[in-house]
């Protein structure tokens, strides 16, 4: 290959070594300095044959220099597509679509829940995270007709803004978070037909009224509401999906306290003063765990009441043994009512608090009344002790007079010293010795209280024997009450 002059004035040489020198047919131009050495000008032309041998190579395989290969041409044609759908300058995204022919828009959703929980009975309210899908059919976004694609686009989240919408919102909505990690977690697909498909997981925290007359044995349904907030049903209408399940649940989707038993689908429209609005309506069925409840209410209060029972066992004069099992059981039962929910009526729960409240109450005061009859029975025996020495020292003093007297036990005497003794030991002499008093004369103070003939010691027992078997047997009925009401009952 001969290199000349001509040849780099062909290559391009004038455009990027302005400083050579230009020819037509091999004659040098005297307008132009000549700058470049010939020595330059050697190297320079062998740079120019190598570039041509690499470009007659690259020709030889096949490859053509500086144009874009398949696929760039594809991805050039989506993008083209794309743009001369939403920035022709027609597209008005704040129009609806089908607004020119009069008619309504549908949009069809349908919704996957993910999960489901926490339920905050408190501030009576539940949180869940799901897929919410929305599709509807907008001619204005129609492809299939002058274009060569036949398959659906997926349109980056970014060009979320240049679309319409429908405006759903959740209207018992406390809450509501889009997920942004990594990316915003959202789709659009758009099918050849302008049927766009709108998907996005969120989070959302609803309003649940909670009946909690049962509560921790009760059934919860919970209601989703989505209506529009400015189109009328003349304007747009939704309806459940027909190509998918309306209403599902991931299979390892997880829900703290609840079992979700039953999820149905309804549609929900309503008339307002503004006009009537599109509804659609999800109703979730729970069902309660227990198992929280019995490990930390149930089983622990059972444990407190059968420990106030201890006292029963103990002796009248274990005063701080008594005292501090009943203290406690008071307390524990008190402490266990604190974290229940707050509502303006009696809960299930309620009741048996109560009722453990009232058995762990009963002890304490069986526990009094068993004290006063011990303490009655020392103060009688005190008196009766000091009663039998009074009567003692009054015999003595009358024993030593000459008279003849008849002694508080029976006996006779005569001016003489003699003595005859009348009483049931048949002792004779002057000295007196006094008797405790018998159980007969307890039992006849004691008659004057209480209108029957025993020992207040012998009653207290008794009310102790008794309690052990009446307070557990009336537990054990209060519960196979409580249980058969609650669990059978709706």
């Amino acid at each position: 290959m001969v290199c000349n002059l001509p040849a780099v004035q062909y290559f391009g040489i004038r455009n990027h070594a302005p400083g050579l020198l230009r020819t037509t047919e091999g004659a040098m131009a005297s307008q132009w300095d000549l700058h470049v050495t010939m020595d330059k000008y050697g190297r320079f032309c062998g740079s120019l044959i190598l570039l041509s041998e690499l470009s007659l190579d690259s020709e030889r395989q096949g490859v053509r220099v500086g144009k874009p290969d398949e696929e760039t041409e594809t991805t050039l044609e989506v993008k083209r597509e794309i743009d001369s759908l939403l920035d022709n300058g027609t597209y008005d995204r704040t129009m609806r679509p089908h607004y020119q022919l009069g008619q309504a828009t549908r949009v069809e959703v349908d919704v996957v829940l993910n999960t489901l929980g926490p339920v905050n009975e408190l501030d009576m309210e539940m949180s869940a995270s799901f897929y919410f899908r929305q599709q509807w059919q907008d001619p204005r976004l129609a492809f299939s007709a002058f274009s060569r694609m036949n398959t659906s686009l997926l349109l980056n989240h970014r060009r979320v803004d240049s679309l319409w919408l429908p405006d759903i919102y959740f209207s018992q909505g406390k809450k509501e978070e889009s997920h942004d990690v990594t990316v915003p977690n959202l789709l659009i697909r758009l099918h050849p037909d302008g049927t766009i498909l709108y998907s996005q997981r969120l989070t959302v925290t609803f309003q649940c009224l909670l009946d909690l007359r049962k509560f921790p044995l009760d059934e919860q349904t919970c209601h989703v509401r989505m209506e529009s907030y400015s189109h009328t049903t003349d304007d747009m209408y939704f309806a459940w999906s027909s190509e998918r399940k309306s209403l599902a649940i991931l299979e390892n989707a997880h829900i703290p306290d609840f079992v979700l038993t039953k999820i149905t689908a309804h549609d929900c429209t309503a008339t307002y003063a503004t006009g009537t609005f599109p509804c659609l309506e999800a109703r979730l069925r729970l069902s309660r765990q227990i198992g929280f409840y019995m490990t930390q209410i149930y089983i622990p209060s059972v444990l407190t009441v059968s420990l106030s029972w201890v006292s029963f066992w103990l002796e009248a004069q274990a005063i701080p043994a008594r005292i501090s099992v009943g203290l406690l059981t008071v307390l524990t039962i008190t402490t266990q009512s604190s974290g229940l929910p707050r509502v303006p009526y009696i809960k299930s729960i309620d009741v048996w608090m109560s009722v453990c409240l009232v058995f762990v109450f009963a002890a304490y005061m069986q526990y009094a009344f068993v004290t006063v009859f011990s303490r009655r029975h020392r103060k009688m025996l005190t008196t009766s002790m000091s009663s039998s020495n009074l009567q003692a020292n009054t015999a003595n003093q009358k024993s030593s007079s000459p008279e003849t007297m008849t002694s508080v036990n029976g006996s006779t005497s005569n001016g003489d010293g003699g003595r005859e003794r009348r009483g049931s030991g048949g002792e004779t002499g002057s000295g007196f010795k006094p008797r405790r008093p018998t159980s007969f004369t307890l039992r006849r103070q004691s008659s004057v209280w209480w209108g029957f003939y025993d020992e207040p010691r012998d009653l207290g027992r008794a009310v102790d024997k008794w309690s052990r078997i009446l307070f557990p047997s009336t537990f054990i009925i209060f519960n196979v009450f409580y249980w058969v009401f609650y669990t059978q009952v709706d």
